[in-house]
């Protein structure tokens, strides 16, 4: 298509301007906008692609806390926006306000306090790690998620990236075990020390 709509102008040129040395200058500036269009759609498509065929959520807000990129995993499972037209502009508490009007409160608390960890990563400008959870159409849901800010090409902050990964089945389980371990007053750090020694007393059994 890219290449029709040049060689349509490179056409139209010889016809109409080719003796007007101002339209020459005005096509070639249209041209290179075409081309840079062009590889703004190609890049962001790209993106899009790449965030799309991975499982975890991934997205870009800015200093305000906006979206400026989501993939599609957050916005089927977390944001339910419907798209990323939908979902660019928009803040968390927003789209969280939404949906509870939606389904109701009793049945959605993610997004309320989420944008709290933004906070922390904009104020230390370092890659950080959070547990974030809440109910999502009435189900816990629990993330790990990762954060660090955005800079743009003079290393000026503008905004955060991150990504979240669903582990509600293995934290569940695991505070299941806990739970059990604790009603049994057992000695966790007395239980690790014990395999320990005995690893290092035995080291064939690592092998």
């Amino acid at each position: 298509m890219w290449n029709f709509i040049n060689k349509w102008l490179n056409v139209w040129a010889v016809k109409r301007i080719k003796n007007n040395p101002q339209a020459k200058d005005l096509l070639l500036e249209m041209s290179n906008g075409f081309d840079i269009l062009h590889e703004k759609i190609s890049k962001d498509s790209t993106l899009s692609a790449i965030g799309n065929a991975l499982p975890d959520m991934m997205w870009a807000k800015d200093l305000e806390g906006r979206y400026i990129w989501a993939n599609q995993r957050i916005i089927d499972r977390l944001l339910f926006s419907g798209s990323l037209e939908n979902t660019i502009g928009r803040l968390d508490r927003d789209m969280a306000a939404e949906r509870i009007a939606a389904i109701g409160a009793d049945k959605h608390t993610f997004g309320i306090v989420c944008g709290n960890s933004d906070f922390v990563v904009l104020g230390t400008e370092e890659p950080e790690r959070f547990l974030e959870f809440g109910l999502v159409t009435g189900e816990d849901m629990y993330l790990e998620v990762h954060k660090n800010v955005l800079r743009d090409s003079n290393g000026e902050v503008i905004g955060i990236v991150g990504t979240g990964r669903e582990i509600t089945e293995e934290y569940l389980a695991y505070q299941a075990i806990a739970d059990k371990l604790d009603a049994t007053n057992v000695d966790i750090p007395s239980i690790k020390e014990e395999i320990q020694k005995l690893m290092n007393q035995q080291p064939d059994l690592l092998k």
